[in-house]
């Protein structure tokens, strides 16, 4: 429900800022041809504008409400972000490349959770859980596209292990079961057809 209220409040901010934004071009257009396109394509003339007929009522009054509204906006936002659960928080700012708690109270940046994110990924478990799931399906494959499967699990499995980088500790073992997977892939292969 927070979020939602937020939500509203950013709007409100974003169209008050808006509107009152529109009609301060429109006062410099009143005041004269020159000010309004001044204010209209020149960044910062509009502060400009209003510093220098700041003692006319409309003209400050609009620009403070514009400045409310943009307060309004980003006060919301903030509200916002600390609204929005916690998981979703930390997904949406890491992809972003903000700083996200880590599960030790500290803080990490973008970078190292980028190096951890990537990491997680590990050929040689990703291969062994291949050969587990295709040991299983064998147990109990009877037709040519039971077999096939297993045999692609086989395959997988395969590819997995022949990626394992030569620097990881699990290298020898790898190389040993692609050898290993590569009989049961055969017999799996043979019997899909």
């Amino acid at each position: 429900m927070g979020m939602v209220v937020f939500g509203l409040l950013i709007l409100l901010g974003f169209l008050l800022s808006m509107a009152a934004n529109v009609t301060n071009i429109v006062q410099a257009f009143q005041e004269s041809v020159t000010w309004g396109l001044l204010v209209f394509f020149v960044p910062f003339a509009l502060f400009v504008f209003v510093i220098k007929f700041w003692q006319k009522k409309w003209i400050s009054r609009v620009f403070l409400m514009s400045i409310g509204g943009a307060v309004l906006s980003m006060g919301s936002m903030v509200g916002f972000i600390a609204a929005m659960p916690e998981d979703i928080r930390n997904e949406v700012f890491a992809e972003e490349g903000y700083y996200d708690e880590s599960w030790d109270g500290e803080f990490q940046s973008y970078e190292t959770q980028s190096y951890h994110r990537n990491t997680v990924f590990e050929p040689f478990s990703e291969g062994v859980r291949f050969a587990t799931t295709a040991a299983g399906q064998a147990q109990t494959a009877q037709t040519a596209a039971e077999w096939t499967e297993v045999a692609n699990n086989w395959d997988y499995a395969i590819a997995m292990m022949r990626s394992v980088p030569g620097g990881d500790p699990n290298f020898e073992i790898a190389q040993q079961k692609v050898d290993e997977y590569a009989k049961n892939f055969n017999y799996a292969d043979q019997n899909a057809q």
